[in-house]
C-alpha cells in the first residue's frame, strides 16, 4: 500500500516532535534537578554562615566581649572595639566552647600598626577567614581598623 505524500510527512512530523519533546523534557527534568542540589548546598553554606554571622556579632556588638562602652552614658557600641578588652581571658568567657558550638576561632585585630592575635581554647586549624572592617577604641583615641576571624571546624 502506498501512503499519499501528505501522509508520510505527517508521520515524520509526528517523530520529530516527539524527538526534540524528549530531549526537551530531559532537559527540564536535569535542569530541575541541578536547581534542587545546587539549591540544598546553598542552603548548607547559607547555616554555616548565619552561625558565624552571629558569633562574630555577638564579639564586636556585645560588652561582655569586646564592644566599647562609653564610661559616662553607660552606651554600647557594636562595632567599635575596646582594644583593652580584646584579651584571651574575655575571649574565653565571651566564647564558650562547651556551649555545644563546632566552632572554632582565631581572632587578629589590626590597627595603627599594632596586630593582636587571640584563639578560642578549642582551636585547632583555619578553614576560612572573614575580615572585618571595625572601629578600634584604645587609650582614648580612635582608630581605623580590621578585625580578621579565622574559623575551623566547618563541614565542607
Amino acid at each position: 500500500m502506498k501512503l499519499p505524500k501528505k501522509a508520510s510527512f505527517e508521520i515524520g512530523g509526528k517523530a520529530l516532535f516527539f524527538v526534540f519533546a524528549l530531549i526537551f523534557f530531559t532537559a527540564l527534568f536535569f535542569g530541575i534537578k541541578w536547581i534542587i542540589f545546587d539549591l540544598d548546598a546553598a542552603t548548607l553554606f547559607a547555616h554555616d554562615n548565619a552561625y558565624i554571622d552571629s558569633y562574630v556579632e555577638r564579639f564586636v556588638g556585645t560588652s561582655g566581649c569586646f564592644a566599647h562602652v562609653d564610661s559616662q552614658t553607660g552606651n554600647i557600641y557594636s562595632g567599635i572595639i575596646d582594644a583593652s578588652k580584646f584579651t584571651q581571658d574575655r575571649l574565653n568567657s565571651c566564647y564558650l566552647e562547651n556551649s555545644g558550638s563546632p566552632y572554632e576561632f582565631f581572632l587578629t585585630l589590626q590597627y595603627n600598626g599594632i596586630e593582636e592575635k587571640i584563639a578560642s581554647e578549642n582551636y585547632k586549624i583555619r578553614d576560612k577567614e572573614y575580615p572585618i572592617l571595625v572601629l578600634v577604641y584604645d587609650g582614648g583615641k580612635m582608630y581605623s581598623g580590621k578585625l580578621l576571624v579565622g574559623v575551623g571546624g566547618l563541614d565542607e
